[in-house]
């Protein structure tokens, strides 16, 4: 009579029809033939085509993440980990469309809190007193005005928002 072991705890929790513990895959192994009526068959993922995360009776190997259009390779595909893909340079993830969206681009007058990265777009900010911005830019800051030297230059024109102090 084929009881079974208590004694030892079955991790899959499934048992063969003779009793036996079904087997797990490790990660990077699939599964190829399931478990029943004999023990659960498995075998090596392929490295950059296809990967399994989890010690798991069930589970096939999935195919890996492709990153296509805008997206790039951040982590290649290895048999035990899929690929992680972010949105190219100058490009990040929306949450609102799902897709990825072309990095803003503070206008003159306005400069970059926080630069664009793959999850969030470019924050700008007014360029208030005693700062400027002449151009657009999804990289620069507000720019601090240029001080004239009293000794030396004549103040021609203030700073503005869009235009640093001229001095002669």
């Amino acid at each position: 009579v084929g009881a079974l072991q208590t004694n030892e705890s079955c991790r899959s929790g499934q048992y063969t029809s003779r009793g036996e513990c079904c087997k797990q895959c490790q990660p990077g192994e699939g599964v190829v033939e399931p478990c029943g009526v004999s023990q659960t068959v498995c075998a090596q993922c392929v490295d950059s085509e296809t990967f399994s995360e989890n010690f798991s009776h069930t589970e096939r190997c999935q195919p890996c993440t492709k990153c296509t259009g805008l997206m790039r390779m951040l982590t290649p595909c290895t048999d035990t980990n899929d690929a992680i893909c972010a949105c190219d340079y100058s490009y990040y993830m929306s949450e609102v469309t799902g897709t990825c969206e072309p990095c803003a681009v503070c206008p003159v007058g306005s400069g970059v809190l926080m630069r664009c990265d793959p999850n969030h777009d470019t924050v700008c900010e007014e360029c208030t007193e005693d700062t400027f911005s002449e151009d657009e830019s999804m990289l620069d800051p507000c720019m601090p005005c240029t001080i004239c030297e009293e000794e030396f230059d004549i103040q021609l024109a203030s700073c503005t928002p869009t235009r640093d102090t001229i001095c002669q």
